[in-house]
């Protein structure tokens, strides 16, 4: 065995094969780069009764707070480690604590042994973001704390220990491969003495990556659909495939489907928590990114708004991902050289909700893509003014929705993900849930009516901090976030520019309701209902519905003060079928159909918009306004019957917010329905007790009303006490899952 000493600033390390952790552990490269270390090591694990892992170490007396950033983990197993360990001696079965972290899957964690000779327990979980996978580790006597973080300055336990070790132990940053025929490398950065006392919790930390259907444990993780363009000429458009699962899966025979086409050769195999980028033209990808489990190049292109498909070998569909370059997809894919992420698979891969925009410029094809960090990422695009005639005029205001001030000088604001347009002034900063505001007259860009893209990003002019999609807009009508910083835009009773946004604009033609799911499972029994909850009569001619399905309401279309209008997909078939409805109150037939996994309804009115060109003439424009929206979801939040069911959605209060799922209802069909008599004859089998009970149970989850219980003896007596129900609730008991059950004096 060999040692060598390498000088760190923060301690002096001395890279040692652990003599009696493991006969197999090898230390195969050591690298000090100055304050940075890299490790690439042999060993089969740290736990159990015995550790096997390559150790760097020194002896530090007394109590110690450190930190290390670990920028990579090679994967040669999913469950390979590294990170900052202490422990009593150099014996494979010593006591130690230490905060580790691994490839991708198992995450961050505090693993220990409490007495020699014990067995190792591991807690906490926190994930991993390479190259930003910070590690803290810290003794206060004999008390040992495991931290994890982001960014090195917001921390979370993952756990602690009492070890009973002298003043003295040995510290230091440990590798192990878990896979002793296959080594694994750890670069570890900026070692040092963490700062800021005792640490502090961070915000809840992002989801880690992982599955997105209960059909297969591989997920599509990465989809560059518009890379920015390069000088080169090189096309670096591509799609990314995770395995989630801790082993391998065969791909041979899989396809790519949707709007590009590719199928796996024979022989295609990716490792548990591995990743395979499949590229239009994969020598591009691996020319500038440097990687090699690239393949393709597959058929067709990923379009602004398209369709990705994972099919199994027999043809099932096992993922599908129709993203938009519109929201509420993240639109800042488009063309600004950042992908989109699988950042919360838990929502579904199509789902909006589970995408983000790569933290990274180019993407991250290939690896595990970082989490937003340091202080910028908490400004946002938070309101919006384009379209003004007098009173407050046009800005955008950003907004800070962390609790220290941020420095914005040399961010970059514009309205073209190819140029920069306007950059923020030195000196320029944003107070803790500040507000920073800048006028359309200061900026080198115009704010236009007919709605407009903005881009928000860094000083380099590369990194996207937000960037926000804005359909026009009425007169002296802002856009803001409600609350501030939250995810969703809606337009605002009155502009604030500079202080919080305040009472949200709800006008008097709402979306009342929503057939999206018919029992019956015929498209044409699909509508949607508007309510005008104004004291006028509307005119709808012209208006359109211009997302989820498309409908140009008719000339002079009246929408009463007070009064409801049926669009249908077939106008016929449901005047036909509801005995209410009439020519006057239901118009149709909107093309499309309404989607049974949710989607975004919007009802647009519109507008015409006086504008000048650039000699100075005046230019009117067509736009169409969203008077109202919302983006149902299926099921869960939003009403099991209405997810076919027969039960319609309903929103509960039209002056409240529409868009949440709380404002929305199964509608109440109890009272549709006919009495139905049930009714059966024969003999009553022998039990083991005697048969003084009758038990009325459904066969599935739903409701019914109960009444005129009888049973007849061969005598022709009814024999249940109170089958009517006159009596009230005597001699009746609601148990188990019908436990709500309750008496109705008035529908029988």
């Amino acid at each position: 065995m060999k040692s060598r000493s390498v000088d760190i600033p923060w301690l002096l390390l001395a890279a040692l094969l652990l003599p009696s952790i493991s006969a197999r552990a090898q230390i195969l490269g050591l690298t000090n780069l100055t304050s940075d270390l890299e490790v690439t090591a042999l060993g089969s694990d740290l736990g159990g009764a015995g550790d096997q892992a390559a150790f760097t170490y020194a002896s530090r007396t007394g109590d110690f707070d450190l930190r290390v950033r670990v920028q990579s983990l090679a994967r040669s197993d999913v469950w390979a480690k590294a990170g900052l360990m202490a422990r009593a001696t150099l014996a494979g079965n010593s006591a130690f604590a230490a905060s580790l972290a691994t490839p991708n899957l198992a995450g961050c964690g505090f693993e220990s042994r409490a007495t020699t000779g014990g067995y190792a327990i591991s807690t906490g979980a926190y994930p991993v973001n390479y190259p930003n996978t910070w590690l803290r580790l810290q003794r206060t006597g004999n008390l040992f704390n495991g931290y994890a973080s982001l960014d090195g300055a917001n921390w979370v336990s993952l756990g602690s220990t009492i070890l009973p070790v002298t003043n003295t132990v040995l510290v230091g940053v440990v590798v192990t491969s878990h896979n002793t025929n296959q080594p694994t490398t750890a670069q570890f950065r900026q070692f040092g003495e963490a700062t800021g006392g005792q640490a502090s919790p961070s915000a809840v930390p992002p989801e880690s990556l992982g599955p997105s259907s209960r059909r297969t444990g591989l997920a599509i993780s990465e989809i560059m659909y518009k890379p920015a363009a390069r000088a080169d000429g090189r096309n670096l458009e591509f799609i990314e495939l995770f395995n989630a699962n801790p082993f391998f899966e065969d791909l041979s025979g899989y396809a790519i489907d949707g709007d590009i086409q590719f199928t796996f050769p024979s022989g295609t195999v990716l490792p548990g928590g591995g990743f395979l980028v499949v590229a239009k033209a994969p020598a591009d990808l691996q020319a500038v990114y440097g990687i090699t489990n690239v393949v393709g190049p597959y058929a067709g292109n990923l379009p602004h708004t398209g369709l990705v498909q994972l099919r199994s070998r027999r043809g099932a569909v096992y993922l599908e991902v129709p993203y938009s370059n519109k929201p509420p997809w993240p639109v800042g894919a488009d063309g600004t050289g950042h992908s989109l992420v699988l950042a919360r698979p838990s929502y579904g891969e199509a789902d909006p909700r589970a995408w983000a925009v790569c933290t990274v410029s180019g993407g991250s094809p290939g690896a595990v893509d970082p989490a937003p960090a340091g202080p910028l990422r908490a400004v946002v695009i938070n309101e919006f003014l384009a379209h003004w005639h007098q009173g407050v005029a046009g800005f955008i205001e950003l907004y800070n929705h962390s609790n220290q001030s941020v420095d914005l000088s040399g961010c970059w604001l514009s309205d073209d993900p190819a140029t920069n347009k306007f950059q923020i002034p030195p000196g320029t900063s944003i107070g803790p849930r500040g507000f920073a505001v800048f006028p359309r007259n200061s900026l080198n860009f115009g704010l236009s009516a007919k709605g407009l893209t903005v881009y928000f990003l860094d000083p380099t002019g590369t990194g996207i901090l937000d960037t926000e999609r804005f359909e026009p807009e009425t007169e002296n009508v802002s856009i803001g976030r409600f609350p501030d910083g939250a995810a969703d835009f809606y337009p605002l009773a009155n502009p604030s520019p500079g202080t919080g946004n305040g009472t949200l604009l709800i006008r008097p033609v709402v979306i009342n309701e929503i057939m999206y799911a018919p029992i019956s499972g015929e498209a044409d029994d699909e509508y949607i209902e508007l309510y005008n909850q104004g004291a006028s009569a509307v005119n709808l001619g012209g208006w359109q519905f211009v997302s989820g399905v498309a409908f140009t309401f008719p000339t002079n279309t009246m929408l009463p003060a007070n009064g409801y209008l049926v669009v249908a997909r077939n106008v016929t078939n449901l005047i036909a079928r509801y005995p209410n409805l009439n020519p006057t109150n239901a118009v149709g037939d909107f093309q499309g159909t309404l989607s049974g996994k949710g989607e975004r309804l919007a009802l647009a009115m519109p507008e015409s918009l006086t504008s000048t060109d650039k000699n100075n003439n005046p230019v009117t424009n067509l736009a169409y306004v969203v008077m109202d929206e919302v983006t149902y979801g299926a099921g869960g939040r939003w009403g099991q019957w209405a997810h076919g069911g027969g039960s319609s959605l309903e929103l509960i209060d039209p002056r409240a917010n529409h868009r949440l799922a709380a404002n929305w209802t199964d509608s109440d069909e109890t009272r549709k329905s006919d009495w139905v008599t049930i009714q059966y004859t024969g003999k009553l089998d022998n039990g083991a007790g005697a048969a003084d009970s009758l038990q009325v149970i459904m066969l599935g989850g739903g409701e019914c009303l109960v009444d005129d219980v009888a049973v007849i003896n061969n005598l022709g007596s009814n024999v249940v006490a109170n089958g009517g129900f006159e009596g009230g609730l005597t001699n009746w008991f609601a148990q188990g899952d019908e436990v709500r059950s309750s008496l109705e004096t008035n529908l029988g």
